[in-house]
């Protein structure tokens, strides 16, 4: 899904356009994969994550110090819908939404996943989006490690 959204820097007054492509989880935040990187006191290397899920758009707050969504605050890891129209308030920014597409009604259907396969898919981009590029290496290091010695004590 692309979305469209006006970011703001609350200090400086600077407001950008940004299309952000959201097709199952994006974490925003100071970490270097976010796919928008946002600067300044009280924000989270992974301040919040955006969601999409039967076409709709969610947020969920990942960070300690707070995300506001139309001036009320979210309560941590709690998926919340939101709207074209909608402002998304952080420490030092504001991102108001401007597009999200409608669902699409009269798309052919696609077979759905099973609820294991699509709740085992969400948590490995999940994990995979919490985690720098050098901490998500050294997990798959620590894995393989774990297995070659798990085959090894095992023969």
């Amino acid at each position: 899904m692309q979305v469209r959204m006006t970011l703001t820097n609350k200090t400086s007054g600077d407001s950008t356009e940004v299309d952000l492509s959201v097709e199952d989880t994006v974490v925003i935040g100071r970490h270097l994969g976010s796919p928008m990187v946002l600067q300044g006191e009280g924000l989270s290397r992974h301040h919040f994550l955006l969601s999409t899920s039967e076409g709709a758009l969610s947020i969920e707050d990942l960070s300690s110090n707070g995300t506001r969504l139309n001036g009320n605050s979210l309560k941590p890891k709690i998926s919340v819908r939101v709207n074209s129209g909608d402002v998304i308030e952080i420490p030092g920014y504001e991102l108001r939404i401007e597009d999200i597409p409608e669902s699409s009604a009269g798309a052919p259907a696609e077979p759905a996943p099973s609820k294991t396969t699509l709740a085992g898919a969400r948590s490995l981009k999940l994990i995979a989006g919490l985690l720098e590029p050098r901490e998500t290496l050294l997990a798959t290091f620590a894995l393989f490690a774990f297995g070659v010695i798990a085959y090894v004590l095992n023969s």
